[in-house]
């Protein structure tokens, strides 16, 4: 509650305060989108206009390719109006040049606090975040090193789905309280994710949810598009089943329902060449997880 330093597991705010469930006619694969006319004429005006290749990927100097799943995620968050689009894909690509060469020895600190890792796919094929609240420790945390952080790991599940450059967040809130939030370094990340990589939530479950997320929810939630705000579902107490109607259960741990037994340890030690972050790879190459792959060194 608000006094307490650490928020009881078994106080879950409602789903009400988010998005509804997602349904499975909900989701369009970026590749059926990109067969529509209309889009297809975008696309290669935004192309024209920025001087990419008309056949083919745009490589920048820094992050992923520009495909046509990039341009199009550009276009959706701003409902289709051109100029808005170009604009908003022209400061990326400058925002980005300016980041410059990033990796994950620019933010040790942030990777030993634990606070996220990555686990298998959903039954859509994004490859699944998932962030463990109640490890964020803000006296451990540097501003620009948690932009670059956020950054890298974007980009990586950017690229392990290649078919559709979003992925899906599980953001479980056990033993968080108000020590583990900082408005202050909140307010930069969800900049970048609304200016600088957009559209690349697919969905975002939030589990094991505190009354205070009341409070949070209500300075965060104009801060985000409509359709963000729409993804994000807070789930109820007994939030196995609907997880398990959207992974399956070897892409799922143990803990949230599924039959992993992998599990995350060794981050208190992690470095930028073993960041203990999991497995992430593209859904072509899904790993069988179970107790022998219980490891968090790749």
């Amino acid at each position: 509650m608000f006094g307490s330093k650490k928020s009881k597991k078994s106080e879950s705010a409602p789903a009400a305060l988010g998005g509804a469930l997602p349904k499975e006619t909900d989701y369009v694969p970026p590749k059926e989108r990109l067969k529509e006319e209309r889009v297809q004429e975008m696309v290669k005006r935004m192309k024209e206009s920025l001087g990419f290749p008309l056949d083919g990927d745009f490589h920048p100097p820094f992050g992923p390719p520009i495909t046509d799943t990039t341009i199009l995620r550009f276009l959706i968050a701003r409902d289709f109006v051109f100029d808005d689009s170009l604009k908003l894909l022209q400061d990326s690509l400058s925002w980005r040049e300016k980041l410059g060469d990033i990796s994950y020895k620019d933010c040790e600190p942030e990777l030993r606090m634990g606070a996220f890792h990555y686990h298998g796919h959903s039954k859509t094929g994004s490859p699944i975040c998932i962030v463990n609240a109640g490890r964020f420790k803000p006296s451990m945390c540097d501003v620009k090193r948690l932009v670059i952080l956020n950054s890298i790991v974007i980009e990586d599940l950017i690229r392990a789905n290649k078919d559709g450059e979003a992925y899906t967040v599980i953001i479980d809130f056990e033993d968080f309280g108000l020590s583990n939030m900082s408005f202050d370094l909140v307010r930069p990340l969800i900049d970048i994710w609304n200016l600088y990589y957009p559209e690349v939530i697919e969905v975002e479950y939030h589990i094991n949810t505190p009354w205070v997320m009341r409070t949070i929810w209500s300075w965060v939630k104009p801060l985000l598009p409509e359709r963000t705000k729409n993804k994000i579902i807070f789930l109820p107490s007994d939030f196995k089943p609907f997880l398990a109607q959207y992974i399956d259960a070897p892409q799922l741990e143990a803990k949230y329902g599924g039959s992993s037994e992998w599990v995350a340890e060794g981050w208190e030690s992690a470095t930028a060449e073993d960041p203990k972050l999991g497995v992430l790879v593209h859904k072509d190459s899904l790993p069988q997880f179970s107790s022998s792959s219980s490891s968090s060194s790749q």
